[in-house]
């Protein structure tokens, strides 16, 4: 990644040029993303004369960040170091709020059943959350258990 990025700042027309294209623009080589968002800049590109200098900027601070957070991954970085038994110690959640795969499940469940209230949604993920339709299937042998649970409801 970091070689890419030198790469964009010695000559930006890789991203921002006539000849442009994610075959030298893409890390991956992949396709972009958003096919159309790259030609409303490439046509946009000429009228913009700051736009190569500013692109150049970004990708210089990008590339002093990108060292500082890669350098523990360095070979005999503290990381490349590390023991499995480390590595299993210092796991952590892949975001900083516990709660943001629950509050984007959450807003998209209200955007296509709005209709719902808070504590049927909460009932709904714990449902799958907690596989109750496998304990269901395996507990509930009678018609009573069922009439049970729905008349707790």
């Amino acid at each position: 990644m970091y070689f890419h990025i030198q790469h964009i700042i010695g000559d930006p027309t890789f991203l921002v040029g006539p000849n442009a294209s994610y075959h030298a623009g893409a890390i991956d080589g992949q396709e972009w993303q958003s096919p159309e968002a790259f030609a409303t800049i490439q046509k946009l590109a000429p009228s913009l004369p700051h736009l190569k200098p500013l692109l150049v900027a970004f990708f210089k601070g990008a590339a002093q960040t990108w060292k500082h957070f890669t350098s523990e991954f360095a070979p005999g970085g503290l990381i490349d170091e590390a023991t499995q038994q480390e590595h299993d110690l210092a796991w952590m959640l892949p975001t900083n709020d516990i709660n943001e795969g629950a509050l984007g499940s959450f807003h998209v469940m209200m955007h296509w059943q709005p209709q719902l209230t808070l504590i049927g949604y909460n009932a709904q993920a714990m449902f799958f959350h907690n596989n109750t339709e496998a304990l269901m299937k395996k507990y509930f042998v009678e018609p009573e258990d069922y009439k049970f649970i729905h008349s707790a409801a």
